[in-house]
């Protein structure tokens, strides 16, 4: 602005009144004198002829008929039409058009600043189609102008001897210039005759139609993440309902669009869920991700712990992970620190099923503890931090188990009889220790003695006692997580 008047307007908006309080107007290409089409702005009358189709001072503007000295920079306004109607125009007749020499259309262009955009002449590919988006579409279409009446555009013939000055001396107004170059003379040009759309060429000082186009700028949306409201350069400011700002991106807010729990997703379902939290099978609904819950089938609470109530590997929940190998019962496998095993089968040599709550004593996997720990470690289950029981943590889960069935831990006995089911060893597990022992009655801990020795608590005629043995011989995995 100056100390008298605004003179521009910021991105957006149209200088609509410049000594007014309220200068400037919101602009959104869709108003009496523009139409958008694809990512352009299109003034949808020629330059001179609407409200704020301005055509700026340095350009001699003459009436039909008056000659103009300053061919370079020329237009004539008035009846640029020698026969004329307003057939389907939206009340722009196709008499009086605005028409002006190439160098003064390319100029009043360049020099338009209608919500502060950059304007200029159509490119010759800009302009292929606009013949469909101005035949029987009246004032709501771009409003050319037709040779013929009958189809359905305002009808206008050129004006023989209307533009002197002009290379021909006519006006052509149902031509429009482009920007595009033939030759260091002349310039492309589309014309609409017969409701067809034509391109040819013709000298710069010919008097012809002037649209102005304009790049619409893309919203923050399409020019930096989906959901982005407003922005600055590269970086978005703020993020649209459903969508969280993060590192100057719009990410979508999963938790909105998911439900409490959900961590990582796109448009379509979520893909993870938050510590604590597991994935539904229709990731798509909401809520996706329900809280764990430390119960059911395979878990129980004593204490602060949460414990699995059957072996790693005896469930569809408790899985052993990739990294450990996994052989039945009567196949060799080597433990090692390297080389995790785990045997899957009948790992006992006598058993039942007394008071073992449908888990039997006969049918447990067994592993060396360093898959035992690698098991426990790896087992991520509802986003959590599972490990191996220490001493001090399992010193009553016999409690917890002898006589419970179901709805206790089910540890198995070493001997029968004592309200759990029953699991004597076996030698199934070829590699574990010299004598192949699977000994499915033993836990685990994740104490150690040394290198080579573990610790483990069984249970043998109801009592349940601490021991050691060497890491390779192959027992129960269970494991646990702070609450």
């Amino acid at each position: 602005c100056d100390i008298y008047q605004c003179t521009g307007c910021k991105d957006g908006y149209i200088l609509t009144d410049p000594i007014s309080s309220n200068p400037c107007s919101n602009f959104n290409c869709s108003n009496p004198d523009f139409m958008q089409i694809g990512n352009l702005c299109i003034t949808k009358k020629n330059m001179g002829d609407g409200d704020s189709l301005t055509i700026p001072n340095d350009i001699t503007i003459l009436n039909v008929g008056h000659s103009c000295t300053n061919s370079n920079k020329c237009c004539w306004k008035g009846n640029t039409s020698d026969n004329c109607d307003n057939e389907n125009g939206g009340g722009y007749s196709g008499c009086n058009r605005t028409v002006c020499n190439w160098h003064a259309a390319n100029l009043i262009c360049q020099n338009f600043q209608a919500g502060n955009y950059t304007w200029k002449l159509p490119k010759v590919n800009e302009m292929k189609n606009w013949n469909t988006f101005s035949i029987d579409m009246g004032i709501s279409g771009l409003q050319l102008c037709d040779y013929y009446r009958v189809y359905k555009s305002a009808y206008c013939d050129n004006r023989q001897g209307g533009c002197p000055a002009s290379s021909t001396g006519d006006c052509y107004p149902r031509h429009v210039w482009s920007e595009d170059l033939y030759n260091a003379n002349t310039a492309y040009h589309y014309y609409l005759t017969g409701g067809g759309w034509y391109n040819k060429y013709s000298e710069f000082a010919v008097a012809l139609s002037v649209r102005c186009v304009a790049t619409m700028p893309q919203s923050c949306a399409q020019r930096i993440s989906e959901g982005c409201l407003s922005c600055e350069g590269n970086n978005c400011l703020a993020c649209d309902t459903g969508y969280v700002l993060k590192d100057g991106k719009c990410e979508i807010d999963c938790v909105y669009k998911f439900g409490t729990g959900c961590a990582t997703c796109d448009n379509s379902k979520c893909k993870s869920c938050s510590k604590g939290y597991l994935l539904n099978s229709n990731t798509s609904s909401k809520p996706a991700c329900s809280a764990f819950s430390c119960s059911g089938t395979d878990f129980m609470q004593i204490g602060n712990l949460c414990v699995t109530r059957r072996n790693m590997g005896d469930s569809s929940v408790l899985t052993i992970p990739s990294g450990v190998n996994v052989v039945s019962t009567g196949t060799t496998c080597n433990p090692s620190s390297s080389n995790y095993c785990c045997w899957k089968g009948r790992t006992a040599s006598s058993c039942d099923n007394g008071n073992g709550g449908g888990y039997s004593g006969c049918n447990r996997t067994v592993c060396d503890w360093w898959a035992a720990d690698y098991i426990c470690k790896n087992f991520n289950y509802a986003g959590k931090n599972w490990r191996l029981a220490s001493t001090s943590e399992v010193t009553n889960w016999k409690t917890y188990s002898a006589a419970k069935g179901v709805n206790g831990l089910q540890l198995c006995d070493y001997r029968s009889g004592y309200s759990s089911a029953y699991c004597y060893h076996s030698t199934k597990c070829p590699g574990s220790m010299n004598n192949n022992w699977c000994s499915p009655c033993g836990v685990w801990l994740s104490d150690i003695y040394d290198e080579t020795m573990g610790k483990q608590m069984r249970l043998d005629m109801g009592y349940w006692t601490v021991g050691k043995n060497p890491k390779i011989y192959a027992q129960t995995v269970r494991c646990v997580t702070e609450i």
